[in-house]
C-alpha cells in the first residue's frame, strides 16, 4: 500500500471515533430511554478498539522499518505522562465537584481505592486507554524485537493472528469477578486487570503486524474509495446486529472489535485518495486524542446547564437530543484542544504530541 503524504480517512475516522466516544459518556446522569441505549450501543464496540488499531499500526510501522532503539521511551513520554497529569487533573476536578455537591462519601471512595487511581484511572473513565495502548506498545516492541524478518513472513504473521484470534476468543480473564470487585483484594484487582488490558491488546498487535504485509498490502490496494464506503456501510450494519444479544455468546465482543477496528481502518485508508485536503480533516486527526482526554469536562459543563435549566425535568431524552448534545460537547472539546495544540509545550504535556 504506498503510503500519502497523509492519511486523511483516518484522521476523519478518528474525528467520528472522537464524538462516538463523547456520545458514550453524555448525559450519565438522566434516565436513558431504551432507544438511547441503541443509539450509544452503536459505537461502544467500534470507537476505542479503532483508537487503538490506529495506534498501533503506525507504531508498528516505525518498528518494522526503524527498529526499537528509544520506541518505549517516546511512548512512555507521550503516554503515561498525559495518563498522571490528567489523571491528577480529573481528581482535582471531581473533588471539587462532589466536595461542591455535598458528595463527601464519593470522594472518599476515590480517595480509598489508590492503587485505581495510579494504574486504572479512576478519576475519569477514558482514561484507561493510555496504560492500555502503552501495554500494546510494549507488546509490539518486545515481538518485532524478538521475530525481526519473521514477521515478513505471511505464514509466521498468519499464524501469529490466528492464536491471538483464539486468545481473544477465550479470553480467560473476561468472567473473573476480580475485575469489577476492587474491595476484595485492591491489588489482585490492579494485576488482574492491567493483565486483562494486555490480553484484550494482543489480537490488535497481531492485526496491526498482519496489515503490513506485502500480501495484505497489495489486497488493500485494490479497494476504491467506493469500495471503502461500500464497507462502512457492511460494518455500520454488522455493528447494528451484532447488537442482539444471542451473538455476544456466538461471537464474544473482544473479536467483533478487532474485526470492526481493523475493518474501519482498512475502509479509511480505501477513502483517503478521495477526501480533499482541508485543513479541518487534518485538524480532526490532531486533535482526537485532545478531545478524548478533555470531553468529560465539556459534558460536566454542559450537563451543568441543562440541570440548572431544568431542561432534563421538562424533555424526554431521545437520541436526537443525545447526539445533539455530544456534538455541541465534541464541538466544545474541539475548539478547547485546537486552542492547546497551538502552544507547542502544552501540547506535548497535555496530549503527547506535537502542534500540527
Amino acid at each position: 500500500m504506498s503510503r500519502p503524504a497523509r492519511w486523511l480517512g483516518i484522521d476523519l475516522f478518528k474525528g467520528v471515533a472522537a464524538y462516538g466516544v463523547v456520545v458514550i459518556h453524555s448525559l450519565g446522569q438522566v434516565a436513558w430511554t431504551p432507544s438511547n441505549g441503541r443509539f450509544v450501543g452503536m459505537f461502544v464496540a467500534t470507537v476505542v478498539p479503532f483508537f487503538l488499531a490506529v495506534a498501533l499500526y503506525f507504531s508498528t510501522a516505525r518498528l518494522l522499518s526503524s527498529g526499537s532503539a528509544g520506541h518505549l521511551r517516546d511512548r512512555a513520554r507521550r503516554l503515561l505522562v498525559p495518563y498522571f497529569l490528567w489523571s491528577l487533573i480529573y481528581l482535582a476536578a471531581r473533588t471539587g465537584l462532589y466536595m461542591a455537591s455535598g458528595r463527601a462519601d464519593d470522594v472518599r471512595a476515590m480517595f480509598g481505592r489508590p492503587l485505581d487511581l495510579v494504574f486504572l484511572g479512576l478519576s475519569s473513565a477514558q482514561l484507561y486507554f493510555l496504560p492500555l495502548l502503552f501495554l500494546g506498545e510494549l507488546e509490539a516492541t518486545l515481538a518485532i524485537r524478538a521475530l525481526g524478518s519473521h514477521l515478513h513472513r505471511p505464514a509466521t504473521v498468519g499464524l501469529i493472528a490466528g492464536m491471538a484470534l483464539l486468545l481473544a476468543w477465550y479470553h480467560p480473564l473476561r468472567y473473573s469477578p476480580l475485575l469489577t470487585d476492587p474491595c476484595r483484594a485492591p491489588s489482585a484487582h490492579v494485576l488482574i486487570n492491567l493483565a486483562n488490558y494486555a490480553i484484550l491488546c494482543v489480537p490488535f498487535v497481531a492485526g496491526a503486524i498482519l496489515f503490513h504485509l506485502a500480501r495484505v498490502q497489495r489486497l488493500a490496494d485494490w479497494l476504491t474509495p467506493i469500495g471503502g464506503v461500500a464497507l462502512v456501510v457492511v460494518l455500520v450494519l454488522l455493528d447494528l446486529v451484532s447488537q442482539f444479544p444471542f451473538l455476544d455468546s456466538a461471537l464474544p465482543p473482544p473479536v467483533r472489535e478487532v474485526a470492526f477496528a481493523f475493518g474501519f481502518l482498512l475502509a479509511a485508508m480505501a477513502i483517503s485518495p478521495a477526501i480533499p485536503a482541508v485543513r479541518w480533516v487534518a485538524s480532526l486527526g490532531a486533535s482526537a486524542m485532545g478531545i478524548y482526554l478533555v470531553h468529560p469536562l465539556a459534558i460536566e459543563f454542559l450537563e451543568l446547564l441543562l440541570v440548572r435549566g431544568r431542561f432534563t425535568q421538562a424533555v424526554v431524552i431521545t437520541p436526537a437530543h443525545h447526539a445533539i448534545f455530544a456534538a455541541v460537547a465534541f464541538l466544545l472539546s474541539w475548539t478547547v484542544v485546537v486552542q492547546f495544540l497551538r502552544a507547542p509545550a502544552l501540547s506535548r504535556i497535555l496530549f503527547g504530541q506535537k502542534a500540527p
